[in-house]
């Protein structure tokens, strides 16, 4: 299957994306959760921003959330694999931490994230492109542990499974598979495997690759005073424009100081004990 392909159909479940396109909105950062938001709160400065100033996700030639094309690219450049943290749903291309990274260090911009999804859609994407992109730098970033992707072969389709239904687009599982995906062991299992696959592929094309502790938005989102306006992310459930500045600054640190890779998953999810 070739590399177009095999991104086109696993696009498609997740985000509704099209090549060399300019979207306003994209799941889950939808028209209607915005409209929702705002009339709940029609006063609020934000919001009313992004309606003045919508953010554009500009995709490329492959579908992803980046101005560099992937067709006879030329020179050397830097991949950011992840989720909607990394590809920054709900915020501007410029505040992102990807994108202020790769303005900092230099090369091509070459984002393969995509939104909902975990370790195992990043070393995919990763074992895809990686002969057609000269990558100096990867840059790994996956909150959230307990995603798994798996091929549906009924409908050509890569699907994200969760033992939690955080997402619209999760495929419906019974609740005994949510069960085992909600086990710790298999957890662990399928990231150190995934990981090795990102490491060994870094090292199969000379790549350096960072990884940082995963860091709790949470938190960050109660104790933090915001310096930027608008702050918040346009669809407010993701968090807002410091956490960004935060990755940010982890990784440039990362970077410079050439830190040890970040190898241990790390959530907040507890376990499944029980069948639900």
């Amino acid at each position: 299957m070739e590399a177009q392909d095999y991104y086109h159909q696993f696009n498609r479940i997740y985000t509704y994306k099209k090549a060399n396109s300019t979207l306003n909105f994209t799941p889950p950062d939808t028209k209607q959760l915005f409209e929702e938001n705002l009339s709940k709160d029609p006063d609020n400065k934000e919001l009313l921003h992004y309606k003045d100033n919508p953010i554009e996700y500009k995709l490329n030639d492959y579908g992803f959330r980046t101005p560099d094309n992937f067709e006879d690219a030329e020179g050397e450049g830097n991949v950011y694999l992840g989720c909607s943290h990394t590809y920054g749903i709900g915020h501007y291309l410029k505040n992102t931490w990807s994108w202020r990274l790769n303005q900092k260090i230099g090369g091509k911009f070459w984002n393969l994230s995509v939104p909902g999804t975990g370790i195992g859609t990043a070393a995919r994407l990763l074992g895809a492109f990686k002969d057609k992109l000269k990558i100096k730098n990867i840059f790994l970033y996956t909150p959230f542990c307990y995603r798994y992707e798996i091929f549906d072969g009924r409908k050509k389709l890569w699907l994200s499974l969760s033992p939690v239904n955080v997402f619209h687009y999760h495929y419906q599982i019974s609740e005994e598979a949510r069960f085992m995906i909600g086990q710790e062991e298999n957890m662990r299992l399928y990231w150190k495997t995934n990981l090795a696959a990102i490491k060994y592929y870094a090292h199969e094309i000379g790549a350096k690759l960072h990884s940082i502790k995963n860091i709790d938005f949470y938190v960050i989102n109660k104790n933090i005073q915001p310096p930027n306006f608008p702050e918040i992310a346009r669809d407010i459930d993701h968090p807002g424009v410091s956490y960004q500045d935060l990755v940010y600054e982890n990784f440039l640190e990362a970077y410079e100081k050439d830190l040890p890779l970040n190898e241990e998953p790390e959530s907040s999810f507890k376990p499944l004990k029980t069948l639900i």
